[in-house]
């Protein structure tokens, strides 16, 4: 069974359907673009009123709608490449993003929607670092291409679930928000590209190409996306102690590709 929620209150039952979410959006920015160099940089900002939200009474099997949820998304974002003599070049990218929620309403608190739970006035969204960045250093010439890129992923906010060992049927029981007092470390990854093709000479084959790649060069351990949880006992989030878990990143690999084309 499903209700639709209005007021302040997304459990006060009406036939009323939910209103359509509203959404400003503006974005500027300059670009200089030339055949050796390029640039561009931006300013984006995004606020959404009358945001969705919605609440599922696992008990009673009823879920309630209502427009009660906003929030804002701002930031900057920059990019540049220079070709460079010898057949070099360099590129990279830098952004810089900024969230807050603006309302506090039942709803999904991860970028992924992964995770419902409970959003709070104020609080920025869990799992969307602030600063992303990107370099690299390309070189084609020839038969030879190879390329050398470094991706920086800034600290983000985990999430964590609210405990409520005196009152394990309240809504809130269980319900993930954003955790302000623990986040997933900033990490740095290199890569390696490389790849030569040779020169054939043969009606079957029409061209041989040997590719090497390496990732995550440094062998760093990291998380793409790391939480705070808890063992839920019959369906009822009010047991400690609290549990990290996450999704570790790609380890150091290495692959030596020969292609052929007939």
């Amino acid at each position: 069974m499903s209700q639709y929620g209005s007021g302040a209150n997304p459990l006060a039952g009406t036939e009323t359907a939910p209103t359509p979410e509203i959404v400003h959006m503006y974005e500027a920015g300059l670009r200089y673009d030339t055949p050796s160099l390029y640039l561009s940089a931006d300013y984006f900002y995004q606020k959404v009123n009358d945001g969705f939200s919605f609440y599922q009474d696992y008990l009673t099997q009823q879920s309630f709608y209502a427009n009660l949820g906003g929030f804002i998304v701002r930031g900057v974002e920059v990019a540049g490449k220079a070709e460079l003599p010898a057949g070099f070049s360099m590129s990279g990218n830098f952004s810089y993003n900024n969230t807050d929620y603006t309302d506090s309403a039942f709803q999904f608190v991860t970028l992924a929607n992964d995770q419902f739970g409970y959003a709070y006035h104020g609080t920025p969204f869990s799992n969307t670092p602030s600063y992303l960045a990107n370099i690299a250093l390309d070189y084609d010439r020839g038969p030879w291409h190879a390329e050398v890129s470094g991706q920086y992923t800034g600290r983000e906010y985990q999430t964590t679930d609210i405990l409520t060992p005196n009152d394990p049927t309240s809504q809130l029981s269980g319900a993930t928000i954003t955790d302000l007092n623990n986040t997933n470390d900033p990490n740095f990854i290199v890569n390696l590209n490389a790849s030569y093709k040779f020169k054939i000479q043969n009606r079957r084959i029409k061209s041989l190409k040997l590719t090497f790649t390496a990732l995550n060069v440094l062998g760093v351990h990291y998380y793409t996306y790391k939480y705070n949880s808890e063992i839920a006992q019959g369906g009822v989030y009010s047991i400690l102690p609290q549990y990290e878990s996450g999704l570790i990143g790609p380890p150091r690999s290495l692959q030596l590709d020969l292609v052929a084309r007939f």
